[in-house]
């Protein structure tokens, strides 16, 4: 292979214009990125390099920035964090003629871009189904782009700075002219997003640090990039900073603010007081420095003034920004979610900023009046971000130090809201309220905001909300009942109450435990008896669809509240015979709605095991199969499955016999009709843990499964036994999961070994109808299974099976199924 410069002609070709025309071929040309040394040029020698060139512009395969853009990079809709984009693209060759390269290719792309965005400003937006796709697509434009930034930062980044500030003198001078003010709308929204991408990485999954080109650039002492990106910094604060002039914000659009609320979510997860130490003179300008210390060894006084108290103003500003935006532009939902979800739980996320936050007049502001329920906060969000709004404002009670201060903090935060719905509770005419939509929705918004601090509790303060939370107990069990029309309310209450069990069962002593698992046993029996929703009607498609989503939802977050029952902290804790007599006073309005239990069973006695299999009782006659097609509730269903027949098979063969057969149905359905391996592998979990009990009732002489067998029908134990096979045989089941099923199937045939051969003969007559000379070698087959099997009837007496046992039987089981899949050429 030609060695680089050999050859003149190439030598004299491989000029900065060159390389900016494959950087434009590496961000235009989708399909080149694929190819593993398309993505780091410098690993391309020049004639691939040039040859590449030459044959995409003779195939006009080379597409205009503008067609290759081909939409403005809106905000993605679903964006919840730091932006969708996850690409990330290896550092590009440090030389001059790259550098040079990288910003001529740039410079391009971004007058591109903004020319794009003029034009779309006169355009009207139209729906379409692959908005969300296009998107992210174009975000991924934009984080390609910044990739080429910081190859050149001493140019890119001056150049942003000024498309920024030319874009603000534009708005200012169209606001105040009365002229058009879209297009300088739409570039200031684009450039927002494009700053924060050259200046700052996503960080999912990991402690956000500043790119490493720039880093590494300021650490060696590069000429002009620490400034460059100290003047990029300040003009992407800038935009933002408008909101906060009265005079101003009346040109600033909504759309701008999200774009600008993202860009500062990222950016200041980054460089705002990062717990590592930023280079240079910017850990100074946006780092916790005090008066006198040096950053890398350098004197401090070799940097701009200002200091900590210029991130600490650039702190409060950021809080003003996201209170304006809360406050100042009602009825924005997509603004109001990208505070709530992405600005403010980014300034909670490092105890180092929650300390500077507790200084501040702006967050004390934002904090009184959410805790105060001040419309001009609370009227205007929705519920979801209520929730958020609180958790964030919550968690910034890790930035104090002492208990007691944390404890008075979460105090006047989260009481008000509690003390509301206790005296809702407590109104005589409760009925009647009941019936009122907006004391369901005051209501409503009160669950949420309590969601939101029990999800954020700490250590420090989880004293505090568990006091509140143990007060409101039974407050909330009669507003279950006295709202159980209405579907959202009593949903709320079950989400609730899993984020409790959650939360807080680490935590509790084992009396507290007691009391919060008694409260979740009465929970359940009143949702069994006020909730019928389940009882279907003639209706529309469309009205028995959204019952199916009511429905579904209600299971969710009854699934997750019994998950979170089966934790080990709290089955430890409270299983056994646990008093629970703090939970009287919490419950005495409500003591008819006990749940009695097994005979002999005393309502001041609970364990896990009660509380579970009640839960299993409300939900086998409320889940259908159409119910399971929704995967988040049927992979939830299955996990739950798992456990109670692992733990607690004896209470499930104890269930009525509808019961008992809706769950064998459920079994069923996991093994045959679903394309999930991971609920086909449960329901093989779930049967496993059948035989295994069906293994210790044989041994000491009782019946087990058999007693839900039908009067002259084959035995449970047989069904199971024919449909594990049926699945290992006869389908195309992974051998993953063959192995899995082997653990069931063999304490299944050393129970009731005259079943299998029964099974066996079945299939053989079956093959026999089909090909008489198969039947005799799917015999022996079958029969080599057996044989296996009964090498373990020395040890049948026992209730575990030794480890060599099982695993021989595993080997002779996928060697069967390999053999019989063979002979009747199904696979």
């Amino acid at each position: 292979m030609p060695t680089r410069n050999h050859d003149p002609f190439l030598s004299s070709c491989m000029r900065p214009f060159w390389l900016a025309q494959a950087f434009l071929l590496f961000l235009s040309y989708p399909r080149i990125q694929g190819h593993a040394h398309a993505r780091c040029l410098g690993c391309l020698p020049d004639q691939a390099l040039l040859l590449l060139l030459l044959l995409l512009t003779i195939q006009q395969r080379v597409p205009t920035l503008a067609a290759a853009h081909h939409a403005h990079p809106k905000p993605p809709p679903q964006s919840s964090g730091p932006g969708p984009c996850t690409c990330s693209l290896p550092a590009l060759p440090a030389s001059p003629g790259t550098a040079a390269a990288a910003a001529v290719v740039f410079q391009a792309y971004t007058a591109d871009a903004l020319t794009a965005a003029a034009a779309e400003a006169h355009q009207e937006a139209e729906e379409d189904a692959h908005e969300e796709t296009s998107a992210a697509s174009a975000e991924n434009w934009v984080c390609r782009a910044a990739s080429l930034s910081r190859a050149s930062p001493t140019i890119c980044l001056p150049f942003l700075a000024a498309c920024m500030n030319q874009a603000k003198d534009a708005l200012a001078i169209a606001a105040t002219s009365g002229a058009d003010t879209s297009e300088a709308l739409e570039q200031l929204s684009w450039l927002q997003r494009a700053v924060a991408h050259c200046l700052a990485d996503t960080g999912s999954g990991e402690v956000p640090m500043m790119p490493q080109p720039l880093a590494q650039a300021i650490s060696a002492g590069v000429p002009g990039v620490a400034e460059a990106v100290l003047c990029c910094c300040e003009s992407l604060l800038a935009v933002p900073a408008l909101v906060l002039n009265d005079a101003a914000r009346s040109a600033m659009s909504p759309r701008l603010l999200e774009a600008s609320v993202w860009a500062l979510a990222r950016w200041s997860d980054t460089y705002l007081f990062p717990e590592e130490n930023l280079p240079g003179a910017l850990q100074v300008v946006y780092g916790d420095v005090e008066a006198g210390d040096g950053v890398g060894g350098t004197d401090p006084a070799a940097y701009p003034p200002g200091g900590s108290s210029k991130a600490l103003a650039t702190l409060d500003m950021l809080v003003q920004i996201a209170s304006t935006c809360l406050v100042a532009y009602p009825g924005e939902g997509m603004l109001h979610k990208q505070v709530c979800t992405v600005l403010l739980p980014a300034l909670v996320r490092h105890p180092g900023i929650c300390r500077k936050l507790q200084t501040l007049p702006s967050w004390r502001s934002l904090v009184t009046a959410f805790a105060q329920r001040q419309a001009v906060i609370t009227a205007g969000l929705g519920l979801k971000l209520q929730r958020a709004l609180a958790q964030s404002l919550c968690l910034a009670a890790s930035g104090i130090s002492r208990s007691s201060a944390a404890h008075e903090y979460v105090g006047n935060l989260i009481s008000p809201t509690a003390h509301e719905v206790a005296a809702l509770a407590s109104q005589p005419n409760l009925a009647e309220l009941s019936a009122r939509a907006d004391a369901a929705n005051a209501l409503c918004s009160c669950l949420e905001t309590l969601r939101g601090a029990t999800c954020a509790t700490l250590a420090r303060t989880q004293a505090p909300l568990w006091t509140m939370t143990a007060s409101l107990l039974g407050h909330l069990l009669t507003l279950q009942r006295a709202f159980k029309h209405h579907t959202l309310v009593v949903a709320l209450l079950l989400k609730l109450a899993g984020n409790i069990v959650e939360n807080h069962v680490s935590y509790l002593k084992p009396d507290e435990g007691g009391v919060l698992l008694q409260w979740v046993l009465v929970l359940l029996q009143q949702y069994a008896e006020d909730n019928q929703w389940v009882k279907e009607g003639t209706a529309s498609k469309t009205l028995v669809y959204e019952r199916k989503l009511e429905a579904a939802r209600d299971l969710r977050a009854l699934l997750r509240l019994l998950g979170h029952v089966t934790q080990r902290d709290l089955s430890e804790a409270v299983d056994g015979s646990v008093s629970c007599q703090g939970v009287a006073a919490a419950t005495q309005a409500n003591s008819h709605c006990h749940y009695s239990g097994p005979p002999g069973t005393q309502h001041s006695d609970v364990s896990t095991a009660q509380v579970v299999v009640l839960g299993l009782n409300i939900l086998l006659p409320l889940m259908t199969t159409d119910l399971l097609k929704f995967p988040k509730l049927c992979s939830l269903y299955y996990n739950l499955l798992v456990y109670v027949l692992e733990n607690y098979p004896e209470q499930v063969v104890g269930l009525p016999a509808y019961h008992f057969g809706t769950l064998m149905s459920s079994l069923e359905f996991g093994l045959t009709c679903s394309t999930d391996s991971m609920v086909v592998g449960n329901a093989l979990e779930g049967l496993t843990g059948l035989a295994h009990y069906q293994q210790t009732c044989r041994v000491k002489g009782l019946p087990g499964l058999n007693v839900h067998s039908p009067p002259g029908g084959p035995s449970v134990t047989t069904a199971i036994m024919e449909r594990i096979l049926r699945l290992v045989l006869l389908e195309d089941t992974s051998y993953d999961l063959v192995e899995m099923a082997s653990n069931a199937l063999q304490l299944l045939m050393l129970a009731e070994p005259d079943a299998y051969v029964l099974l066996a003969k079945q299939l053989v007559q079956q093959a026999h109808q089909r090909d008489a000379n198969s039947s005799a070698r799917l015999e022996g087959a079958l029969s080599g299974l057996l044989q296996q099997a009964n090498l373990g009837a020395r040890d049948a007496a026992q209730v575990s099976l030794p480890k060599p046992v099982q695993r021989a039987f595993k080997e002779a089981l996928c060697s069967t199924v390999q053999d019989v899949r063979g002979i009747i050429r199904l696979r």
